[in-house]
């Protein structure tokens, strides 16, 4: 696995933040490289935490999930507002300067997807020991929720503004996990943002076929999340605790069905002119 000391950054130089306006113009900046590399340090070393193979039987410690989500909120505070969909969107912004942006915008969001199936799947390793309080993993598992159901919408509205100005035709397939992770996320919960999700697949199947069957698999996961929401109207979607408290193990609880199954890799460990209303997506 890459590490950080792998990658020379020093070819960045001088550290500075320019305007909003001049961040619209100019998106291939030294900033950019330093967000990201920061966001992929933090992707590597989750990854090289959730990929040891004490974690499928003794479930993820606290420390690497508390780790995680300091480390996201502070890459959240410190960049997204200068990489990721700005405020002050301008008419005039072109297909780099959009797909750009959403890029950013994507993977950080979809940072927070992987934590949450992750802690789905494996649950707190001192949770299972019986060594954290249910309220303290109750918390954990009601703020990573909330984070990857935000995160999911977010990625689906920017999913929106791409397709309806059919940007990922275009697209060299940078979105297209960002696309898959969000809307699996939202299919399982009965989300009817899933629709965007599943449209974006659809047109990025004109470059790469996988992406039509992963819209497909997304449709049958979802209409079955519906059937099952219908069947039990009172069932609680805003809160994943009892399903993490379960164990899922590939099988969500709400809806039952086997994701492990699915004819293309799932979210879980194992296993679009001119954008016309990008306004109001920045947060």
């Amino acid at each position: 696995m890459a590490e950080a000391d792998d990658f020379d950054v020093g070819f960045v130089g001088e550290l500075s933040f320019p305007s909003f306006d001049e961040v619209l113009s100019t998106q291939d900046t030294a900033q950019n490289w330093i967000a990201l590399l920061e966001l992929a340090d933090i992707s590597r070393k989750l990854a090289r935490d959730l990929s040891k193979p004490s974690i499928m039987s003794f479930g993820i410690p606290l420390q690497v999930l508390q780790r995680a989500v300091e480390e996201l909120r502070n890459w959240k505070e410190k960049y997204l507002r200068i990489v990721g969909v700005p405020d002050n969107y301008q008419a005039n912004w072109d297909f780099i300067a959009a797909v750009s942006a959403c890029t950013c915008d994507a993977q950080y969001h979809v940072m927070w997807v992987i934590l949450h199936s992750a802690l789905d799947e494996f649950n707190v390793r001192e949770a299972k020991k019986g060594s954290m309080s249910l309220t303290t993993l109750h918390e954990l598992e009601k703020q990573v929720f909330e984070e990857a159901l935000q995160g999911a919408l977010r990625i689906s509205g920017l999913t929106s503004v791409l397709t309806s100005n059919g940007y990922l035709r275009l697209d060299p397939n940078i979105l297209h996990f960002s696309t898959y992770a969000a809307g699996m996320f939202l299919a399982r919960y009965g989300k009817v943002e899933v629709k965007t999700c599943i449209q974006g697949l659809e047109q990025y199947s004109f470059a790469y076929e996988e992406a039509h069957e992963q819209a497909k698999w997304m449709q049958q996961v979802y209409s079955s999340s519906i059937h099952q929401i219908h069947q039990r109207p009172h069932s609680v979607l805003s809160t994943s605790s009892s399903s993490i408290a379960s164990g899922s193990n590939g099988v969500h609880p709400q809806n039952g069905i086997d994701l492990a199954s699915s004819p293309v890799d799932v979210v879980y460990i194992n296993g679009t002119g001119t954008p016309s209303n990008l306004t109001g997506l920045a947060q």
